[in-house]
């Protein structure tokens, strides 16, 4: 967590707190879920393409349980790879290094630009099914020509964004 997320939630539960003792609403409740706050979001996002010698590295959303590429919104004053490397770190937890643009791409919410990325240690497999993140339930490898995990398992998982599949199909095997 950035300092200016500590500091905003330290200040939001003090806020709560004085609300408390004095008896009154100190907040106004917004009733709206982070996924609701989520689909207001717009502007520029970044994200990874990861390849082992397996698949490519995606998450399962937590919200409907599709694969996804890791990435998300670029925050003021970063460039499209620091959001890529930080999106990757807080939905995979893995750290990365970015290499080049593979794409842009044109979304509802502003322009994804997709970085080629290199995992900064050897991934382990049998720990990536076991993380779990505010926005991701799973993180796994898929071939995504033949949709199969680093085992051999079917993944039968729906795609977040349709047009992925195919763009990775492209992509993948880009290490030889």
């Amino acid at each position: 967590m950035n300092y200016k997320k500590q500091l905003s939630a330290g200040l939001f539960l003090a806020v709560l707190a004085l609300g408390t003792v004095f008896g009154g609403a100190a907040l106004a409740e917004t009733g709206e879920s982070d996924k609701q706050k989520w689909k207001k979001k717009t502007g520029p996002s970044a994200g990874c393409y990861i390849e082992t010698d397996k698949g490519v590295v995606l998450g399962i959303n937590n919200w409907k349980k599709q694969l996804q590429l890791p990435g998300g919104s670029i925050d003021e004053g970063e460039t499209p790879q620091v959001a890529a490397a930080r999106e990757t770190q807080e939905e995979t937890m893995l750290a990365v290094t970015v290499g080049d643009l593979l794409r842009e791409i044109p979304t509802e919410k502003g322009l994804f630009s997709l970085f080629e990325c290199h995992a900064s240690q050897p991934l382990d497999y049998t720990q990536l099914k076991q993380t779990k993140t505010k926005e991701v339930s799973s993180v796994l490898v898929v071939n995504p020509d033949k949709m199969t995990d680093h085992a051999g398992a079917a993944v039968k998982h729906k795609w977040r964004y349709p047009g992925d599949e195919k763009m990775l199909q492209g992509f993948f095997p880009r290490m030889k």
